[in-house]
């Protein structure tokens, strides 16, 4: 009975230190930008192209308040993989990403890896990170 006690701790150990398990990671996006004071910032996390830029089929979302010129959103336990982020500054905290008649912002907006879209926003593609460890992205809004 012991040596099977002894061989199921060994056997623990060993799957532990296997690179590449399943760790849970956390993500945090430092959101910059010298007029940032007020309002809210709202994010979507996605984990492939499909459904990019549809808040409804994002991975994750999150509200948070502004308080500085550089904000900090936390996504945690995640699995590794490839993401990709879009922000969006609500200065006026009226819930929605105000836009002119062509359906161009009016508010700031990001995205992951500091990506702009031409004519729209950018590809999922394009704004992907590869997520293998802990990670801080900084994303500059515009």
């Amino acid at each position: 009975m012991p040596q099977r006690l002894i061989a199921a701790c060994l056997l623990a150990g060993i799957l532990e230190a296997i690179p590449g398990s399943a760790a849970a990671l956390d993500l945090a996006i430092e959101v910059t930008n010298p007029k940032l004071t007020s309002g809210t910032l709202y994010t979507a996390l996605y984990n492939s192209a499909d459904g990019w830029m549809s808040t409804a089929q994002a991975m994750r979302t999150q509200k948070v308040g502004v308080q500085t010129d550089r904000t900090v959103v936390h996504y945690r336990d995640l699995p590794p993989g490839r993401y990709a982020l879009s922000i969006y500054h609500d200065e006026n905290d009226n819930g929605r990403l105000d836009t002119n008649v062509l359906g161009i912002p009016r508010e700031r907006t990001g995205f992951s890896s500091n990506v702009r879209g031409r004519m729209g926003p950018p590809s999922f593609e394009d704004a992907a990170v590869k997520l293998e460890q802990d990670t801080t992205l900084t994303v500059n809004l515009h």
